[in-house]
């Protein structure tokens, strides 16, 4: 429990969530999308609740649900990037590498001069995920 602890670090009154936490907080808010938790594009308190337990109790954390709503606009942010690049032409996903892959250097080094903040590795998981859209 403790070693969990120490991959979340604080940031003055703000927590850095890890990939470990985000995974853990996408797959609460999932089940509770496919127990009837969401309605349209919008999660209930029930649904943030039951996530926010899901992530206190994995990484032994105090957080409320208006933490969790707002990773979730972050972890959001993020996905729409990454699927409007998939969307323009030249650019796919390949499931076998979980990488994103552009039929042209040139292409690719535009987007990224543009959208570099962006890309990690780190968040390819969020393309497995059909919730958000």
């Amino acid at each position: 429990m403790h070693a969990h602890r120490r991959e979340m670090k604080h940031k003055g009154r703000n927590v850095v969530w890890s990939i470990a936490m985000d995974k853990c907080l996408i797959e609460a808010l999932a089940i509770q999308a496919r127990n009837g938790n969401k309605i349209d594009k919008c999660f209930n308190e029930n649904a943030y609740t039951a996530a926010c337990i899901a992530v206190n109790s994995r990484f032994n954390l105090n957080l409320n649900n208006q933490k969790v709503i707002n990773r979730l606009k972050t972890i959001k942010k993020r996905y729409k990037v990454i699927r409007d690049m998939l969307s323009q032409d030249g650019f796919r996903w390949n499931p076998s590498t979980k990488m994103i892959e552009c039929e042209s250097d040139d292409l690719w080094k535009r987007y990224i001069a543009v959208s570099l903040a962006y890309f990690s590795e780190q968040y390819t998981f969020l393309l497995d995920l059909s919730y958000f859209s």
